[in-house]
């Protein structure tokens, strides 16, 4: 036993001084290739302030507290900026800031209130419509920060998506409460290159504009799908980005990146249905035309960039993807009775039994990868 205590005492000396120079016993963190930023982003209006009755608080979650009994009229407030009210230990703060159009970021708060001021905040896309329930665009999203006393900023620690900031202001023995300002700090990947769309056609103009917006915001360090509800960087999603962002942008990091970080194979060789997350790392069902979205991706770095030998790496999985693929072709050549989720992104088209959608995606892939080849 002291022969062990002694080797313990020993090993206990080595770790901590190897912790001292500085090294992490799970490795050196590296820097970080993309810095990702953006303007800072004000409200355009406070669309509704009311001091109301607090309730009995029928969730935990600061998302579902700013949308509990908001059909109670209250007693209206001025809305604006900064907004201020005076609050018992029974009455809460409403507010809905309106940041003008879908932004994501860190959001940012200053505010003066008493000590032991709870400010409950909600991120949504749209306002909450009483009495209507809602689905997916309800999701529970928001913080909560207890002040301190006196003025400060409550920064945001993760980034969220949003265009509306639901807040609501409560305290176990009343307080003066004022919201003297609030933002949100763009957290998206830089905008770059001098490519731009004018037609006679304004209608065809704001669809342009709203597309790479759209793709701005979903442009992190990974391709997601939305700002907002899921923030997952989707295996098959991410080629509708890729293919904007190399026709409207100089910088192709992120274009390249997408590419790398979903050549992820599972044993089979089939990519998981989105990457850098928990369906990655619980492996499970994926969605299998999704890889071959993928397989395009890599075929358009090829067509923008022609550097086969930067791609080559690639390749390996684009075949094992494509020969999945083979173990499935029925005596017409086509694909038949594919396993597992065919989604072909939220289509009408049937994929079940034999799938002419499927087969002509997987015929794509072994086009491009040919091309590859070449």
């Amino acid at each position: 036993m002291a022969d062990r205590n002694h080797l313990e005492g020993q090993a206990l000396g080595r770790a901590r001084a190897q912790s001292a120079t500085g090294q992490s016993v799970r490795g050196k963190l590296l820097p970080r290739p993309i810095v990702l930023g953006g303007p800072t982003v004000r409200p355009t209006a406070v669309l509704d302030a009311r001091v109301r009755p607090k309730p009995h608080w029928a969730s935990p979650h600061p998302a579902a507290r700013v949308v509990q009994y908001l059909e109670d009229p209250g007693t209206s407030v001025r809305a604006g900026l900064p907004l201020s009210a005076s609050i018992d230990r029974d009455q809460r703060l409403d507010a809905i800031l309106d940041f003008g159009a879908l932004t994501t970021g860190f959001v940012e708060l200053t505010v003066d209130a008493s000590p032991g001021t709870v400010l409950e905040l909600g991120h949504r896309e749209e306002p909450k419509r009483i009495g209507v329930t809602e689905t997916t665009s309800d999701y529970e999203a928001g913080a909560r920060y207890i002040c301190s006393g006196g003025r400060a900023t409550y920064s945001a620690l993760e980034p969220a998506g949003l265009r509306y900031l639901h807040l609501t202001a409560h305290a176990p023995d009343g307080a003066e409460v004022t919201l003297v300002d609030a933002a949100v700090h763009e957290h998206v990947y830089p905008q770059s290159g001098g490519a731009h769309f004018t037609s006679g056609d304004q209608e065809l103009d704001r669809i342009y504009r709203a597309g790479v917006r759209t793709v701005q915001l979903n442009s992190t360090d990974a391709y997601t799908d939305c700002p907002s509800r899921e923030q997952r960087a989707w295996t098959g999603d991410g080629v509708v980005h890729q293919t904007v962002h190399l026709a409207m942008k100089d910088d192709w990091r992120l274009a390249e990146h997408y590419v790398e970080l979903a050549n992820s194979p599972r044993p089979d060789g089939i990519l998981p249905l989105s990457v850098a997350g928990d369906f990655e790392q619980f492996g499970g069902f994926t969605i299998p035309d999704w890889c071959l979205h993928w397989v395009h991706g890599v075929h358009n770095l090829y067509r923008y960039t022609g550097d086969r030998t930067r791609l080559a790496p690639c390749l390996p999985t684009v075949e094992r993807v494509l020969r999945w693929y083979e173990l499935h072709l029925d005596e017409h050549g086509t694909l038949s009775d594919l396993p597992e989720w065919n989604l072909v992104d939220w289509s009408s088209a049937f994929t079940t039994a034999r799938t002419s959608i499927v087969s002509a995606l997987c015929a794509r892939g072994l086009a491009e990868y040919a091309d590859l080849c070449d």
